[in-house]
């Protein structure tokens, strides 16, 4: 199809925009255009139906109506109804279909195993006597090519969400909805990147529950998972919107904290986990470590090797011990 309408209605051309590689609004309005030239140019408007809003759009959101809207009781009908309903409303609320033309209403249903859905509205200006029973069944059987554009939309819209939502869990720990190792690995390579770039502080804090094992033996997984839960809850509470935090084995956790040039997240995240109290017989606690780049290592893996000799020093010393805050000027 090229840029401008035919110069003669063609349900050939039509039929070929859903073939496209189009986004949908392109082909929304050139099916607009088709219609418009069946029924004789006053001009024509595929809307969207967004039922949780109970209103109507153009693809590109710039023009929008309430189904409910005094000025157009067919189209409320067609809506509420969920059926096709052909009527000549003056005045009804859509984008200018020409001067002192009226209207004809054409929702745009789909019909499947689960009963009929109305996806939209094509609104034609027409002459005042609407249009004749040949040209009704053109707009008709455009209004279809219409729903289908609109109902494939939708559907891949919503494997696009369904697919990031599962790459999501992929990459989420299930127990405490942090990231896992990888994205902790991942993102620590692109702040080392953004650090060298702007000159600016990167630290790598890690946190271990003191005694999870313990705590396991002792009073059952379950327990050991509410430990993990608060804690973990704890340190998405306690670091900032520009920080990643992880879960990156059974009681470790770590953040990455641009900017923090010295490490006072470990002890902000310390202070808070005391704070929260018994979680039912236990009352947890974390040994801290922190490391800096670039001293501590120029890359990810060294930062890493750097955090994790850290942490098994912190852990060494004791509950509840810190290593590697370092004094700011």
């Amino acid at each position: 199809m090229s840029d401008h309408p035919p110069t003669t209605f063609s349900l050939l051309d039509a039929a070929r925009v859903l073939a496209r590689g189009a986004d949908l609004p392109a082909k929304l309005t050139l099916l607009a255009e088709q219609a418009s030239q069946a029924a004789g140019g006053a001009g024509a408007v595929i809307l969207i139906h967004d039922a949780d809003v109970e209103g109507l759009s153009t693809a590109d959101g710039a023009t929008h109506i309430s189904v409910l809207a005094e000025s157009a009781p067919a189209l409320a009908e067609s809506i509420r109804d969920r059926r096709p309903i052909w009527s000549a409303v003056a005045d009804a609320p859509a984008a200018s279909l020409g001067a002192g033309s009226r209207q004809a209403l054409v929702p745009l249903v789909v019909e499947d195993e689960l009963g009929s859905s109305v996806e939209g509205m094509l609104l034609v200006g027409t002459n005042a006597d609407g249009p004749d029973a040949a040209t009704q069944e053109i707009l008709g059987a455009l209004a279809d090519l219409g729903a289908v554009a609109i109902r494939q939309a939708r559907l891949h819209n919503a494997l696009a969400e369904r697919a990031e939502y599962l790459e999501r869990l992929a990459r989420t720990d299930p127990l405490t909805g942090l990231a896992d190792r990888r994205t902790f690995e991942q993102m620590l390579e692109l702040e080392i990147h953004r650090a060298m770039r702007q000159k600016s502080a990167l630290a790598v804090a890690l946190f271990d529950i003191d005694d999870l094992s313990v705590i396991n033996e002792t009073h059952g997984a379950s327990v050991g998972d509410d430990v993990l839960r608060h804690v973990a809850a704890t340190i998405a509470d306690k670091v900032r919107l520009i920080d990643t935090v992880a879960r990156l084995n059974d009681d470790l956790f770590g953040v990455i904290a641009p900017g923090d040039a010295g490490g006072i997240v470990a002890r902000r995240v310390q202070d808070a986990v005391k704070a929260i109290g018994a979680v039912g017989p236990v009352v947890p606690s974390v040994s801290a470590a922190v490391v800096h780049h670039p001293e501590a290592g120029e890359t990810g893996e060294a930062l890493i090797t750097a955090a994790l000799a850290a942490i098994a020093e912190a852990e060494a010393a004791g509950p509840n011990a810190l290593l590697g805050l370092r004094e700011v000027q």
